[in-house]
């Protein structure tokens, strides 16, 4: 009887992965490369160059589901204490909007 209930959990478990269900947040890697191809696509490629030094202390603190898909994550840089919503799409990890 246990052994049916535990390959239901992990059944359940799998289809639920596959589904996304699972996602995880962004880590700090994650968000420092949205954030840099954000800057290259306003800036250019010289433009997230010259941002590599401050994208390099991004430090992501609490992360949320957001309600319009996504994760809403908190983030420290150079600039201070941000909050921004990030979406993993086909190329990885992208910002789609900040503030709260």
């Amino acid at each position: 009887m246990a052994r049916k209930i535990w390959i239901r959990i992990s059944v359940a478990c799998v289809v639920a992965g596959l589904a996304g269900c699972g996602e995880s947040p962004p880590g700090d890697g994650d968000v420092r490369e949205a954030m840099s191809k954000q800057i290259e696509q306003v800036s250019g490629r010289a433009g997230a160059e010259s941002q590599k030094e401050e994208l390099a202390k991004i430090k992501v603190g609490n992360c949320a589901k957001a309600d319009l898909g996504g994760f809403k994550c908190e983030f420290t840089a150079g600039a201070g204490a941000q909050t921004g919503r990030f979406k993993k799409g086909n190329k990885g990890w992208e910002l789609v909007g900040v503030g709260g």
